[in-house]
């Protein structure tokens, strides 16, 4: 059996950090996740080049960094401890969970899927069961 894993990285944030950097690190650290497969299960990845699911991809990601910016100011104002700052943006949190379903629902073969593609020189990834796990997350 070959196995196949992506570790999680430990990241600290550190005080004086530029915005970008810190919204980089979370973006990281929200959805790098350990996958562990074995060859007859593996991930699958799709690379996307029609402009549609681009569209798609490209709007998933920019609800992800509403939030992402949205949690990286409660952390930095220490609004509240940073696992509870996800929560504390509802409307960012539903609009990112309603597109994610949009998603989903348009392009149902991303589910278990890391999706990448390419706009404007750089290249993007989201790992679809990661942000399936944050979709479920419960907020008190």
């Amino acid at each position: 059996m070959v196995k196949t894993s992506i570790t999680c990285f430990q990241i600290f944030l550190v005080k004086g950090m530029k915005k970008e950097k810190v919204s980089l690190i979370f973006s990281l650290l929200l959805f790098s996740v350990p996958l562990y497969a074995d060859d007859k299960n593996q991930r699958q990845i799709i690379t996307v080049t029609e402009s549609s699911q681009i569209a798609d991809a490209n709007a998933l990601q920019n609800a992800i960094d509403r939030v992402s910016e949205k949690v990286m100011e409660c952390v930095d104002k220490q609004l509240a401890p940073p696992g509870q700052c996800f929560c504390r943006y509802p409307t960012e949190l539903s609009n990112f969970k309603k597109k994610y379903e949009l998603v989903i629902r348009r392009n149902p073969e991303w589910q278990n899927a890391t999706v990448h593609w390419s706009a404007e020189g750089a290249g993007f990834n989201l790992v679809f069961s990661a942000l399936r796990r944050q979709i479920e997350m419960k907020c008190n």
